[in-house]
């Protein structure tokens, strides 16, 4: 299917570079001869089929030269935006504050960071619904991440009720730095927080 594409685009480029070499230009030129000398040519056909074949041949490298320069423009963006996502919205020292604090976690407060990244900002009660752990385990984990200042808590309108719901979510400081972080670190045992 991509080689039948190609090839559609490879031929239509030719066409229309043979178009304009051989109707336009010598075609042009030829008639331009004529009012100018006021004679009628008519040039042999071997000639016409020279003319027809070397312009196939032109036409047929600069529809090359044409894609090659498309295709390396592309892969030129594309490599500056390979560069660009290389660059990092943190730096180094910001990198090994967090590495020390998700160290200093447990394999239940990582599984945490992971449950609030991929989840996003969720409900208390749900957030411990979510949990595989006991309840003190639960506490625990929770208690260190937010004393440590990688999640945090946010009071939200209860819906269809007065009063407030709590909400956890990860810091906003962090949340790239922990996306990178928590990709690397291997989870062992089984997760500590169903998504």
């Amino acid at each position: 299917m991509e080689l039948r594409l190609v090839l559609q685009e490879y031929a239509s480029a030719v066409l229309r570079h043979w178009w304009s070499i051989v109707a336009g230009s010598l075609l042009g030129l030829v008639d331009v001869i004529e009012r100018a000398y006021g004679v009628w040519l008519l040039p042999p056909p071997w000639l016409s089929w020279t003319t027809a074949v070397l312009g196939l041949i032109v036409a047929q490298f600069l529809a090359y030269r044409d894609l090659r320069r498309a295709k390396d423009e592309d892969h030129a963006h594309l490599q500056r935006e390979v560069e660009r996502l290389k660059v990092r919205p943190y730096d180094a020292e910001h990198r090994k504050l967090a590495e020390a604090k998700v160290e200093a976690l447990s394999a239940s407060g990582r599984d945490l960071l992971r449950f609030l990244l991929h989840r996003g900002r969720t409900e208390n009660g749900q957030l411990r619904l979510s949990c595989q752990d006991h309840h003190s385990v639960f506490e625990e984990a929770l208690s260190r991440a937010r004393g440590s200042g990688l999640i945090m808590e946010v009071y939200e309108p209860g819906v269809g009720r007065a009063g407030v719901d709590l909400c956890w979510q990860v810091n906003p400081q962090f949340e790239v730095v922990l996306k990178d972080i928590l990709a690397l670190v291997q989870q062992t045992g089984s997760p500590h927080f169903v998504v």
